[in-house]
């Protein structure tokens, strides 16, 4: 199954009972058929009705983080549920082996913003969340990818492994923020404490780049997600990625974040 990932990042105050029925509601085609999380489930996926998964919810809530808490609709996409120490996301799953319509997915990632709740969302086509995430030099050889872009480091003195610097898409998190570069990027007001509002709009490299009312940029980086493992796109990821510096940003946040923590 081919998986195209769509992710949505806000407070964890969002996260409510009532919201989170809205969210499944309103997601485009998503009929639910069975949900499941860590605790109450403990695993196992049941049949969906909203009085149970609404039980369901209540309790996971009350667990620290993280919490995680899945929606698998009928023809496979899911929608993951995810309370962080620092912040919330829905992490969707959209089974690209079944016709999906990404301009709908797209217009409901819009929605959190326009209310005011997302701080930033991203969408990466056709398993290239996994790809630009995955180190283990066997996953290629099982698929049968090819090796000759990455660059290796050594582990152990047994152990090589891909050097996630080297995939344009890789992702980093930061109090449980993205940090990244993909097809499609949404950036929130609460997003510009690390990237400037003016900044993120002057990147001219993009085949689009908007707003909405509420100040958020919309950053489509190359057409069409179909074409996410051309050689252009991929130039165009870099090209995000170095010009916003987000190698040198992730390592002055993680040490900002080490120093608060002591």
């Amino acid at each position: 199954m081919s998986e195209t990932q769509l992710r949505v990042i806000f407070e964890n105050k969002y996260l409510e009972l009532g919201n989170v029925i809205d969210w499944i509601k309103r997601a485009p085609g998503f009929n639910p058929v069975k949900f499941k999380s860590d605790v109450v489930t403990k695993g196992e996926a049941l049949n969906y009705n909203e009085k149970d998964f609404s039980v369901c919810f209540t309790k996971e809530l009350r667990k620290k983080a993280p919490v995680f808490i899945t929606v698998i609709d009928s023809n496979g996409n899911q929608i993951m549920i995810n309370k962080g120490r620092d912040a919330a996301s829905l992490i969707i799953g959209l089974n690209t082996s079944n016709e999906i319509k990404l301009e709908e997915w797209v217009a409901y990632a819009v929605t959190f913003f326009e209310e005011n709740i997302g701080i930033v969302a991203c969408i990466y086509p056709e398993d290239d969340y996994f790809w630009q995430q995955n180190v283990d030099l066997g996953q290629y050889e099982k698929y049968g990818k090819s090796t000759d872009d990455l660059k290796l480091k050594e582990m152990d003195s047994v152990t090589v492994a891909i050097d996630p610097t080297s995939l344009p898409g890789h992702s980093s998190y930061v109090k449980d923020i993205w940090f990244g570069s993909t097809w499609m990027m949404w950036f929130g007001p609460d997003y510009f404490q690390f990237i400037p509002y003016e900044r993120l709009l002057e990147f001219d490299q993009a085949f689009n780049i908007r707003t909405l009312s509420n100040k958020t940029v919309v950053i489509q980086l190359y057409g069409d997600y179909k074409d996410v493992l051309n050689k252009e796109s991929r130039q165009m990821q870099w090209a995000f990625r170095n010009y916003f510096e987000i190698n040198e940003l992730i390592s002055i946040l993680h040490q900002e974040e080490g120093r608060t923590k002591r």
